[in-house]
C-alpha cells in the first residue's frame, strides 16, 4: 500500500491523484525527464482490491523525454491508498519502471 518502496533516485516527474463525485479515481500523469521518444503504459493501482492486470492509458514522451496522460477508473470500494506505475514499453530489462508514491483519499 506504499506505492514507490525507495524514493532516493532521480524524480521523473508528478501525479496528482483525486475522485470524482460519481466514484470515479481520476490520475493525471507527468513524466519529465523520462526516456526520449517513448511510450509509458500507466497502471492506475488502488489498495486494497486492485493489482491492475491492463495499463488504463499510454503516455508518448517528446525529444526530452516528458509527456503527460490523463487516467480514468471507477474506485473500487474500501481502498484507501492509491499510485501509478508507468513503465516503458515494450518492456524489456532495462527498461525504465516508474512508481509514485501511494496516497491516501478519502
Amino acid at each position: 500500500p506504499g506505492g514507490a518502496s525507495d524514493t532516493t533516485g532521480p524524480s521523473y516527474g508528478f501525479v496528482i491523484m483525486n475522485t470524482s463525485s460519481d466514484g470515479k479515481l481520476l490520475a493525471e500523469v507527468s513524466v519529465v525527464g523520462g526516456s526520449p521518444n517513448a511510450t509509458y503504459s500507466i497502471w492506475v493501482n488502488q489498495d486494497p482490491g486492485d493489482c491492475p492486470t491492463q495499463p488504463m492509458v499510454f503516455l508518448k514522451t517528446n525529444r526530452n523525454g516528458n509527456g503527460n496522460a490523463h487516467a480514468v477508473e471507477p474506485r473500487l470500494p474500501g481502498a484507501t491508498h492509491f499510485w501509478v506505475s508507468a513503465r516503458e514499453e515494450p518492456f524489456s530489462p532495462g527498461e525504465q519502471i516508474l512508481r509514485s508514491v501511494a496516497v491516501v483519499l478519502d
